[in-house]
């Protein structure tokens, strides 16, 4: 068994950043976008996760299962099995998740929620905060999950679920133009930006040159052509 003190485990679940990458598409012109973007949210909510002091997993590897729900139920159940008492469970999908949101999950926990939700805009869930005892593999199998009814279902698991507060997240090219359209004042923004504009076509300028007067050994440069890369 785990100690009192540190009953508490947090699994950051996620595809691998190439497999979250091709599912969710965040750039239709570049996959190296994809893959950057996918990447950078995941880093992102790792780093949280390390911040809050709680035991971290994290294995996109090696996840055992099919489906997305057997492969979530399977994690869940490991860790519930090396004798943690409650568990919390964040996906790297929403920017805005923060240490503050964790910690707080875990206050309500031990002090005897059973059920922690993040709800997220469209329907489902940014962090799930589950007491052993309302694990039932079998219950959670059976949702609907990255549906728009999930989090409908999953507060039927408990009539004194508590919500935190709502919070994008970002699951297409959509989401992610609308979220950086919406959202200011954020570092993560900041750098979301900053990748999606390293990888736009660049233009440089390439002067024109007077043939005729490179023989004199001297070198006049006409006006200035712009080019743009492919």
């Amino acid at each position: 068994m785990t100690d009192s003190k540190n009953n508490i485990a947090l699994l950051l679940f996620s595809r691998t950043v190439k497999e979250e990458a091709e599912t969710k598409g965040f750039s239709s012109k570049s996959k190296r976008i994809n893959y950057a973007i996918s990447d950078k949210l995941y880093q992102h909510t790792l780093a949280i996760c390390r911040h809050t002091g709680l035991a971290l997993f994290s294995s996109p590897n090696v996840q055992k299962g099919d489906s997305f729900a057997e492969k979530l139920v399977n994690e869940i159940d490991s860790i519930l099995q090396l004798g943690y008492e409650k568990i919390i469970v964040v996906g790297s999908d929403s920017p805005d998740l923060n240490v503050s949101h964790i910690l707080h999950t875990k206050e309500l926990l031990n002090a005897g929620h059973r059920l922690v939700l993040g709800p997220s805009f469209d329907g489902g869930v940014y962090l799930i905060g589950l007491d052993a005892q309302n694990f039932n593999s079998a219950a959670l199998l059976d949702l609907p999950w990255q549906s728009p009814d999930l989090l409908e279902e999953l507060q039927g698991f408990d009539e004194e679920t508590y919500l935190l507060e709502w919070l994008s997240d970002i699951d297409s090219e959509k989401d992610l133009h609308y979220y950086l359209s919406n959202t200011v004042n954020k570092d993560i923004v900041r750098i979301l930006k900053n990748l999606l504009l390293s990888f736009t076509p660049k233009t440089f300028i390439e002067p024109t040159i007077n043939r005729q007067l490179i023989y004199a050994h001297t070198l006049f440069r006409g006006p200035p052509l712009a080019i743009t890369l492919p």
